[in-house]
């Protein structure tokens, strides 16, 4: 929803992007003469119209002040056909008079605050405090096992060691009573 939001921003400024392309003609020629502010708004706009819009504050003052004086060059001096200039009015009196972006804008904020509760409320539900604890307790689990695999291992290579100690102590055992019974047949 945000990005049809976002799609219908940049749609309704784009409308106009040739009558403020023209006044920034003008400007630029020294034809018409506006103040910093409808400079910046020219910028921001014609550079990213769903960012300015987005970004500005919550009456858009930049925005006012831009459409005020493209509404005041296409009622005077823009060079356009009756049809465009009649439409054009039409689309500025939309957004100044309907508040057509402010309430897009609004609807935009609307909509991010409304997932920011709902991603609040998911992350602190108690069925994912349940579950984070489970996979907490897994992983405590795995730890457990793996060092209980660790001790078997070296309790494997323990019980070898002494296996091998038994079998040389029973070969020593066998060759020191094979000796001693040979010592013994020979004097018998």
């Amino acid at each position: 929803r945000k990005k049809r939001i976002r799609r219908k921003i940049n749609s309704t400024i784009s409308d106009l992007f040739r009558p403020l392309r023209k006044m920034n003609k003008m400007i630029e020629r020294d034809e018409h003469m506006v103040n910093r502010e409808v400079l910046d708004a020219l910028d921001m706009y014609l550079d990213d119209p769903v960012e300015a819009a987005l970004s500005e504050s919550e009456d858009l003052p930049k925005l006012k002040s831009m459409l005020g004086e493209l509404r005041v060059l296409l009622n005077d001096k823009m060079k356009l056909s009756d049809r465009e200039r009649k439409k054009r009015l039409e689309e500025v009196g939309e957004i100044i008079e309907n508040k057509k972006i402010e309430k897009l804008r609004e609807k935009y904020f609307r909509i991010e605050e409304n997932r920011e509760k709902l991603k609040e409320e998911r992350e602190s539900s108690s069925l994912l405090r349940k579950k984070n604890n489970l996979e907490k307790s897994v992983q405590n689990k795995k730890s457990e096992l793996k060092k209980l695999e660790n001790k078997i291992d070296s309790l494997k290579e323990d019980l070898d060691e002494l296996n091998n100690q038994i079998e040389n102590k029973e070969k020593e055992i066998q060759e020191k009573t094979r000796t001693l019974l040979d010592v013994e047949i020979e004097s018998l």
